[in-house]
């Protein structure tokens, strides 16, 4: 072997010696982590819901037709709004029956305005992120004793949205 070959092999040794001493002494490792926006609704009702008394005499009368729950995991909280398909009022299903009843629903004791567009209820609404928030939703009405014969009904939408 000639001399130029072992300067080269004793200079790559050398080399390889000292690349130890030119290590890192500390490294990092990033960790992340994402929890996607969730927010959900749910309604129970309560029987009285779909058996209203409507015209057994003029009283009016409270009744509790069931509860709302409202959950979300926004930092920022949620909102609720609500929309009534008939403006508050109880209409019969025969097309040709004028006959209404207004009503006024209540959450968690708080009247709520009803309309046929969404309005906020601020009663269900919150600042912050919550596990499930479960209120009591009612309605009051007067009975009325001249109602024609026909079912009366409404459909009230709740929607939550994350702020």
């Amino acid at each position: 072997m000639g001399v130029k070959f072992r300067v080269i092999v004793i200079t790559m040794l050398l080399c390889a010696a000292l690349i130890p001493a030119f290590a890192d002494t500390s490294a990092t490792l990033s960790l992340k982590g994402s929890v996607a926006a969730s927010s959900s609704i749910s309604i129970t009702a309560a029987s009285a819901a779909t058996s209203l008394t409507l015209n057994s005499s003029t009283s009016t009368d409270t009744v509790t037709v069931g509860t709302i729950t409202a959950l979300s995991n926004s930092p920022t909280g949620y909102s609720v709004s609500v929309s009534s398909a008939n403006g508050g009022n109880l209409k019969g299903a025969v097309s040709s029956n004028t006959d209404s009843i207004a009503y006024t629903l209540y959450v968690n004791g708080a009247s709520c305005p009803l309309s046929t567009s969404a309005q906020i209820i601020s009663a269900l609404s919150s600042s912050s992120k919550t596990t499930g928030t479960t209120t009591t939703l009612s309605i009051m009405y007067t009975e009325n004793t001249t109602l024609s014969a026909d079912t009366y009904s409404d459909t009230i939408t709740f929607t939550i949205a994350a702020k």
